[in-house]
C-alpha cells in the first residue's frame, strides 16, 4: 500500500509543472494525512498567449479601447482569489476577467497548518 502511495505521489509531482500547483498538490497530500489548514491562499496567474505561459500577477491596466481598468482589475482579481480560498478546496480554477479579457488561473494552496 505504501508503494501505491508513493507512486501516485511521484507521478502527481512529475507531471506538475508549476510550483504553485505543486504546492496545491502537496497541500492535498498533507490534509489526507490529518493536517489542518489555518490559512488558505490562491496565487493568480495570468495567461500569455505570446509565450504560452502563465505569468505570476496582472499585467493590465487598459483596455483596447484604451480605457484605465488597473482598479477594476485588481479588485476582480482579489475577489476571485478570496473565493476560491474560501472554498477552503486545494485545486486550480480558470476565469476570463469581464475586464480585460484576460484569462487567469488561480491556484489554492495552504501557507500555514495546525
Amino acid at each position: 500500500m505504501k508503494s501505491i502511495k508513493k507512486t501516485i505521489l511521484l507521478f502527481t509531482l512529475l507531471t506538475l509543472y508549476n510550483c504553485s500547483e505543486l504546492n496545491s498538490a502537496l497541500s492535498n497530500v498533507n490534509r489526507g494525512m490529518g493536517g489542518k489548514c489555518r490559512v488558505y491562499i490562491a496565487e493568480n496567474y495570468l495567461y500569455d498567449s505570446s509565450s504560452d505561459k502563465w505569468l505570476s500577477g496582472k499585467y493590465y491596466t487598459k483596455d483596447r479601447d484604451g480605457n484605465d481598468i488597473d482598479y477594476k482589475e485588481d479588485s476582480w482579481i482579489s475577489s476571485c482569489g478570496k473565493y476560491y480560498a474560501n472554498k477552503g478546496v486545494f485545486s486550480t480554477y480558470y476565469r476570463t476577467s469581464p475586464y480585460s479579457n484576460g484569462k487567469y488561473k488561480f491556484v489554492v494552496s495552504c501557507s500555514s497548518w495546525y
